[in-house]
């Protein structure tokens, strides 16, 4: 691969569409499992001794970033340095009586109708601006949009659940992250507009985040991702091929959702089992405000 920086010629213009980012410009799985990253909206609370005494002290604050490295090891950071390849959207619904996440199929972006695994659209919400969202039903209020995005990150002096400092996490990284915190993805979009003003494209460029917090419309203190700020980078030549890799992910993850759809409007169910554990690991939900 060339190790200069991809700008926004026609051919970045067709790449930027594949990632889900030609509407930031204004225009129109695999099984294998990717390191999950999310951000923290409770503090880890440990104990230690003061004058004898235990008492109970917080090890890893709010808003630190949670790091599912694979499916038995995770680690924390207070920032991270990430670049984005791929983005996409879709629509989810956490079921307190079932303690499940429903999804619907992961697009581009939230214009149509979208089919979920409950075998309906949209989960239920009619789609667009809904003028009377008391007129909605509770079910209907509880959906939330989901931002995936796919991308590889540097995890900057990682740390274990109770503080302290971990070898060993120096090389990048794939991963992926759901955000359904608005303010989070209002960070990450003014972003990724601005390194496309710079003729650059989003993969070519790394993105230093950290956590900051604001007010909901409830009122409740929600932590959200902030950008330090940025640099350009070289392609790496594994690139590709994780491009590709994310590629796959995403077309066995709707796979799946419509193995769902239409089991729900027929009686012939047929999905594996690894893209149904594939699916499961979406969607973060503690983010929404």
């Amino acid at each position: 691969m060339s190790n200069e920086l991809a700008t926004l010629t026609n051919d970045g213009q067709s790449m930027l569409e594949a990632m889900g980012m030609a509407n930031l410009t204004g225009g129109s799985g695999s099984g294998t499992y990717v390191p999950r990253i999310s951000l923290m909206q409770d503090a880890i609370m440990g104990t230690m001794e003061v004058g004898g005494k235990i008492v109970k002290t917080e090890v890893l604050p709010a808003g630190a970033f949670r790091i599912s490295i694979d499916r038995d090891t995770v680690i924390y950071a207070e920032e991270i340095s990430i670049r984005i390849f791929t983005i996409r959207q879709q629509l989810a619904r956490y079921d307190v009586e079932t303690n499940k996440t429903y999804k619907t199929v992961q697009a581009t972006d939230l214009k149509g109708e979208l089919k979920d695994e409950l075998g309906g659209f949209n989960l239920g919400k009619p789609g667009g601006y809904v003028a009377d969202y008391n007129s909605l039903t509770a079910e209907q209020k509880a959906v939330r949009t989901s931002k995936v995005y796919y991308g590889v990150a540097v995890i900057k002096n990682a740390m274990n659940e109770n503080g302290e400092p971990l070898e060993g996490y120096n090389e990048p990284i794939p991963f992926v992250m759901d955000v359904t915190s608005s303010f989070s993805r209002r960070a990450l979009d003014d972003a990724l507009k601005s390194i496309l003003r710079k003729n650059v494209l989003p993969i070519n460029y790394q993105l230093d985040l950290t956590h900051t917090s604001t007010a909901n419309k409830a009122g409740k203190n929600i932590m959200h991702m902030k950008v330090l700020g940025g640099s350009n980078v070289d392609p790496d030549e594994r690139d590709n091929d994780t491009f590709q890799m994310f590629i796959e992910r995403i077309e066995g993850i709707n796979k799946y959702v419509l193995s769902k759809w239409d089991e729900a409007n027929s009686n012939d169910p047929q999905m594996e089992q690894a893209d149904i554990d594939m699916v499961h690991e979406f969607v973060n939900v503690e983010e929404a405000d």
